[in-house]
């Protein structure tokens, strides 16, 4: 007996608020049950073992055996306990699944924790007795139920249930016409039971079929409704499976234990395993291609629905049927029999066969063969046409479709319709086609409506649309549209040539003018004009011609300068504008020919183009190196500098047209056309500006002359076949001049030569000075690699030719 100087120390703080339950504790425990002595238990003493008390020194014992009651088998029941030789159950409060695999394990009905749940021991009926625990603490991982952690909890009178399921031994499916097809059933501890269709979708279906060999791809597995194949028997041994569909068996599955709920065997889940239908056909109609769309499934021909039909679903089976792939219309070729396999099929339109769209399951629907859906698979139309307007180009919209004319609504015809419409018939489109526009009505057919086209459509019936011949209009709506006409449309006229003059376009069999109402308008409408005239359409002019008469037909036209037509630029056809303001635009083709004239030389004189068959000069103004490297490279010589505007007219003033002038180059161009410059014939200057180049090319030869032997004397270089000599201006006094020249002759240098001299102690040379103002680095191989400036007679003549001194062989010389 237990007396107040010998207190037992408790493993819990508080199982429970019921006295009378401690009462019962104490008394299993042998202490004195007096409430004095319960009152006496400290609720903030430390717990030792979870099983029993811990008096001092005296561990307690641990509890002799487990098990489940109350479930079909020993793996499944309400949770009790046996210690001290009584059974009694276990509180719920923290209990989760890794408690249940611990229990599970314990007794030998599984290995692993996916395995198991847990659920309220009302599952399998209330229990009686002793509550001998009030919540663990498991891992998940240890051998026996007493090995866990006490969890420190209060209990609310809610007892455990275990179910441990463990991995079945089979599977099959029953009831169906072939073993791929059937309830599901699975085979565990010897015995046969269903599977409860709660959460069961495609994924779970997939993994039937897979593990059964009947399909592999998931879209192939469908579930039917429980009813599908009638109720089971005896067991349902799976409830809630939860499956990714990439399992390679069902048990592989997990199981949505938060659900866990009552089910019979009215909700027994079946599945069929289905390959993908054998055919695809169209009955009742005229031709193959039209009829009601049957499709053969599992050896059997049945029925579409048509609720929700469209033309996406329409194109997929006039696709698959190898019949063209537009669509008249939905029709009824009377009601089939038997089964009606698909139902509600949503296509996109790019499927290869139509069990390829979403569908619900084979054989669900809520159809009737009154609904079966008919198709009529209609070739392209055969043509296009514009009736009843002045020309091919304008007028009512007209398709050719089976052998019959008929017309298109204008509901949702828009400008990118009439554009489809104008570039299918080779009509140069406006820019703003007159779509909204009445040629009278039609008759027969309303073949097309509800159009949306987009500007990549290249034919009418390549835009977004009803089916063929479905419409809600009337004649009175068909659309009609103007386009412009062919490149014919367009002349330049009162210049010397065809490519020069005042711009006319011709619309509906009438020539008329362009206003612009500047001159300075944007150069890209004249570019546009010449490149569809066939004249270059490069640094064009905009200029005034004599002006025209008749009809002002396109005002405000603006252009990109990409377009291929002037009628693809933006333009309104009225506005407030004189015959004086008309448009006109003179095509430069490119110049013939390039020469300099008046030189010693091909290379050198007076810069003259030639273009529209004459030549003429070029103005100095704001002229500098890279006008000049151009030139001469584009004639094959070399490169120089400018003579200046200081010099203009230095190779003599030139005559007839000053044809570019305001020169703007980079220097790399190949051309000097391919410059920015003013308009062709449009300058600020006079032949007194006649630009002049001299291009120096690299010398063909080196020598030094007039020395005692061939290092040294007065330097001559030989350019276009010519001897010239080198004036000494700013001859580099370090050296790096006369370095590069001794070795380019192969000549010896020391420390001490080479250097340059007057050439005064040499003689002075005759003929061309080639060269002043030479900048060598000293590092260059030869002197025609070196940096010179532009050539002016003005700063050099022949005394001050130069000399240089290079130390090679047995000859040494000194100058002094």
């Amino acid at each position: 007996m237990l007396g107040n100087k010998q207190k037992p120390k408790m493993i819990w703080r508080r199982l429970d608020k019921s006295i009378p339950f401690l009462f019962l504790l104490c008394r299993l425990l042998s202490c004195n049950g007096s409430s004095e002595n319960i009152s006496s238990l400290s609720s903030e003493e430390e717990p030792g073992s979870s099983w029993g008390p811990d008096l001092e020194g005296i561990k307690p014992d641990m509890p002799e055996d487990i098990r489940l009651t109350g479930g079909a088998t020993e793996c499944e029941g309400r949770l009790e306990v046996k210690y001290r030789g009584e059974w009694g159950t276990v509180c719920s409060d923290s209990w989760d699944v890794k408690e249940a695999a611990v229990v599970c394990r314990q007794l030998g009905c599984i290995h692993s924790q996916e395995d198991v749940a847990h659920v309220k021991a009302a599952y399998y009926g209330s229990g009686t007795g002793i509550i001998w625990h009030r919540g663990l603490n498991c891992s998940g991982n240890e051998s026996y139920l007493w090995e866990c952690k006490d969890a420190r909890t209060f209990c609310s009178h809610d007892l455990v249930g275990v179910i441990c399921s463990g991995k079945p031994e089979e599977l099959r499916l029953a009831g169906g016409a072939n073993p791929c097809e059937g309830r599901v059933e699975v085979k565990k501890k010897g015995e046969w039971g269903t599977v409860c269709s709660f959460f069961w979708d495609e994924d779970e279906a997939a993994v039937v079929c897979r593990q059964l060999g009947c399909s592999d791809p998931q879209k192939e597995s469908v579930y039917v409704k429980p009813e599908y194949f009638g109720p089971g028997a005896g067991k349902i041994w799976l409830m809630n499976v939860n499956c990714t569909g990439n399992e390679s068996d069902l048990w592989e599955c997990k199981q949505r234990m938060k659900f866990l709920q009552n089910c019979d065997h009215d909700h027994d889940v079946g599945v069929i395993c289905s390959g993908e239908p054998e055919e695809l056909r169209l009955v009742g109609g005229a031709a193959d291609c039209e009829g009601r769309v049957e499709v053969k499934h599992r050896g059997e021909w049945g029925t579409v629905c048509g609720h929700d039909w469209g033309l996406e679903e329409a194109t997929v089976v006039c696709r698959q049927l190898g019949c063209n792939s537009s669509l008249i219309k939905a029709s009824s070729f009377g009601a089939g029999s038997g089964k009606i396999w698909l139902g509600h099929p949503r296509c996109t339109g790019k499927e290869t066969a139509l069990w390829k769209c979403n569908h619900r399951m084979w054989g669900l629907h809520y159809c009737a063969h009154h609904e079966d859906v008919g198709v009529v698979c209609a070739g392209e139309p055969e043509d296009v046409r514009l009736v009843g307007g002045s020309t091919k180009c304008e007028g009512r919209v007209e398709v050719k479709h089976r052998g019959t004319w008929g017309t298109v609504c204008s509901d949702g015809w828009n400008n990118n319709a009439a554009k489809t419409v104008c570039k299918q018939l080779g009509c140069k489109p406006l820019h703003e086609p007159v779509h909204n526009i009445y040629f009278g009505a039609g008759e027969g057919r309303i073949w097309l409506s509800g159009l949306s086209c987009t500007s990549e459509d290249q034919v009418l019936w390549d835009c977004k649309r009803n089916m063929w011949g479905l419409h809600k209009c009337r004649h009175a709506e068909d659309a009609g549209v103007i386009c412009s006409d062919s490149l014919e449309d367009l002349r330049l006229v009162g210049g010397a040539n065809q490519c020069e003059g005042r711009v006319e376009v011709k619309m509906k069999g009438q020539w008329g003018t362009v206003c612009g109402g500047d001159i300075n308008r944007e150069a890209t409408v004249d570019a546009v004009i010449c490149r569809e005239l066939g004249c270059n359409s490069t640094n064009t002019q905009a200029t005034s011609f004599e002006a025209g008469s008749g009809k002002i037909l396109l005002y405000d036209v603006s252009c990109k300068g990409t377009e291929t037509s002037l009628l693809e630029c933006s333009y309104t056809k009225w506005g407030d504008c004189r015959h004086n303001q008309e448009i006109g635009v003179i095509c430069a083709g490119e110049p013939e020919e390039l020469r300099l004239s008046a030189g010693s030389h091909k290379c050198e004189g007076r810069v003259e183009v030639k273009h529209h068959g004459e030549w003429g000069t070029v103005c100095s103004k704001e002229w500098d190196w890279s006008e000049t490297d151009v030139v001469c490279r584009q004639l094959g010589c070399g490169v120089s500098g400018p003579l200046g505007r200081s010099i203009s007219a230095f190779f003599g003033a030139g005559s007839g047209k000053i044809w570019l002038a305001g020169l703007r180059c980079t220097g790399e161009e190949s051309a000097l056309w391919d410059c920015r410059h003013l308009m062709w014939g449009l300058r600020n200057c006079d032949h007194r500006d006649d630009v002049g180049v001299r291009c120096t090319a690299k010398p063909e030869e080196l020598r030094l002359v007039g020395g005692s032997f061939r290092c040294e004397g007065r330097l001559e270089v030989k350019i276009y076949g010519q001897w010239g000599t080198v004036c000494n201006e700013h001859w580099n006094y370090y050296r790096t001049d006369p370095r590069v020249i001794c070795r380019q002759l192969g000549c010896y240098t020391s420390a001490k030569y080479p250097f340059f001299i007057k050439a005064t102690s040499f003689g002075a040379g005759s003929g061309k000075i080639w060269f002043h103002r030479v900048h060598c680095s000293g590092d260059e191989k030869a002197l025609g690699d070196c940096i010179t400036e532009p050539w002016n007679p003005g700063d050099c003549n022949h005394s001050a030719d130069v000399g240089v001194i290079c130390a090679g062989g047995k000859h040494k010389m000194r100058v002094t």
